[in-house]
């Protein structure tokens, strides 16, 4: 998992390399002559030159390594905040560390590190865990004859080689998930370090649940809209 450190170093330590060489063949073809003399009366000073030149590229490696062992793939990879404002929603009093989740116009809000956003005949369809700033998900995608056709466990994932399935990382705050007729069934786009959005379609094993801009649409034709699911283990548990 990359860190806040790895973020930083990756994109910032680079930076020195050009400057330091640059620095470094300035003073050796400007005083390439002198450079014998210079070094005999100035040891500690090119030793401690010498220490810092080791240094940096040994940042700057492990930067180059760090990035090539987390790079985010299209199939794999934490979501991280971006920074988009938190839309108005229906839960009042929400606790200032509360991880609130956008479900259409409800919403639902955790102030644990793992939430289960729902829930159906004792079956986890979807689930958030919080590691450090960033969000995984975990789910079970079926098609509408209830056949598994791909499984997220923490953004890493399983897919069924018989159905055709689609996901998508555009950036490193959101991914979609769509289905074998092109049709989006999951997306999930981490607004800020407070809120996340999540639509989707899940076909269970008590017919359909959507979530969409509007509202959230559960077997038995109800439809919340503007509601509020509080801070409980589940957000939508259908028995």
């Amino acid at each position: 998992m990359r860190t806040r450190w790895d973020y930083w170093a990756i994109r910032v330590l680079p930076l020195f390399v050009p400057i330091t060489l640059g620095f470094f063949f300035y003073f050796l073809v400007d005083h390439s002559a002198n450079l014998a003399i210079w070094i005999d009366h100035n040891t500690s000073l090119a030793i401690w030159s010498g220490i810092a030149v080791s240094v940096i590229a040994g940042f700057v490696t492990v930067a180059i390594i760090h990035e090539k062992m987390f790079a985010e793939t299209e199939g794999t990879g934490l979501l991280y905040s971006a920074t988009e404002p938190t839309p108005p929603t229906p839960c009042p009093n929400i606790p200032k560390e509360a991880l609130i989740l956008l479900l259409g116009s409800s919403a639902s809000y955790t102030t644990a590190l793992h939430h289960t956003v729902l829930r159906v005949a004792g079956e986890d369809l979807l689930s958030i865990r919080r590691k450090n700033e960033c969000i995984a998900v975990s789910a079970k995608i079926y098609s509408a004859d209830r056949q598994i056709v791909a499984e997220i466990i923490d953004n890493s994932f399983h897919l069924n080689p018989s159905n055709y399935f689609r996901r998508e990382r555009p950036d490193r705050h959101t991914l979609a998930i769509f289905d074998q007729h092109g049709a989006r069934v999951l997306f999930v786009r981490h607004l800020n370090y407070s809120a996340i959005k999540i639509l989707g379609t899940f076909h269970t094993a008590r017919g359909i649940v959507k979530m969409s801009e509007e509202e959230v649409l559960v077997p038995g034709k109800d439809r919340l809209s503007r509601f509020c699911f509080g801070n409980g283990v589940v957000s939508i548990q259908i028995n």
